[in-house]
C-alpha cells in the first residue's frame, strides 16, 4: 500500500495524546494495517503502532520470526 513517515519521539506530538478505540473494521482500516506492515518493513523493524505514523488508533503490527501478524 503504502510507506508512512515514521514520528519520533519529542518532535511529533501526535505520540503524546490519547488514542482512539478501534469500533469499526472495515477497508479504511485494512488499508492502515497495510500501510503500518508496509512502514514496518520498510524500517526493517520488529513492532509499530498507528500513533508512530500519526494515526491516533489503538492499534499495532509486529513481525514475529520474519511473518507479519495483524
Amino acid at each position: 500500500m503504502a510507506i508512512r513517515y515514521v514520528c519520533k519521539k519529542g518532535t511529533d506530538e501526535c505520540l503524546e495524546k490519547v488514542c482512539h478505540p478501534v469500533t469499526v473494521f472495515d477497508r479504511r482500516l485494512k488499508r492502515l494495517v497495510n500501510d503500518l506492515k508496509d512502514t514496518l518493513e520498510d524500517e526493517q523493524g520488529v513492532g509499530l503502532a498507528a500513533p508512530q505514523i500519526g494515526t491516533l488508533r489503538r492499534l499495532f503490527v509486529v513481525n514475529y520470526e520474519g511473518e507479519m501478524k495483524e
